[in-house]
């Protein structure tokens, strides 16, 4: 059984507050209850003004970009993400159209969420040697049962012998 791992989140940690309780039962519980350490990284963003999804409906609210700290994350990115779209030029990848058809704010959510996926990562990669495996999680996803502590003992990944376990509720 792995002994060590790393739990990477990325992206918003919007609702957090909602399902910090969750992910320590069904997550960080389980892990701890089978003597298994782990350190949680996070890159997460915070910028001007209210955050809206015009696909999934969800109203302008103001976000708290403090929530990253329920995590106690042993590594954490927080980054403006005003400046990053503003370096990013975002209207680069905006040639085959607005499938969503809401002003390219989903390819836009999606580009920054690879970008903080990315960011995240290449901090794991400076100290992955420390680790026998890699749990990546959103912040905003409830379990509907208890994570399978069998998951860590998969087959070892192409990723310089680290174990890769995406969590799927």
């Amino acid at each position: 059984m792995p002994k060590k791992g790393a739990i990477i989140f990325w992206g918003l940690t919007r609702g957090l507050e909602h399902t910090i309780n969750n992910l320590r039962t069904h997550l960080f519980d389980v892990l701890t209850e089978n003597d298994v350490e782990y350190d949680i990284f996070i890159h997460t963003w915070y910028f001007e003004g209210e955050y809206s999804n015009k696909r999934h409906g969800v109203k302008p609210v103001k976000l708290d970009f403090a929530e990253y700290k329920l995590l106690n994350a042993k590594y954490v990115i927080l980054e403006d993400q005003d400046k990053v779209q503003k370096e990013f030029d975002l209207q680069e990848y905006r040639s085959k159209g607005d499938f969503f058809a809401n002003g390219f704010q989903s390819s836009d959510f999606y580009i920054l969420s690879l970008i903080s996926q990315k960011r995240i990562v290449s901090k794991f990669e400076e100290v992955k040697d420390e680790y026998d495996f890699v749990i990546f999680q959103r912040p905003d996803i409830l379990y509907e049962k208890k994570f399978n502590i069998d998951y860590l003992e998969l087959q070892e990944s192409t990723i310089d012998g680290a174990y890769a376990v995406q969590i799927t509720p």
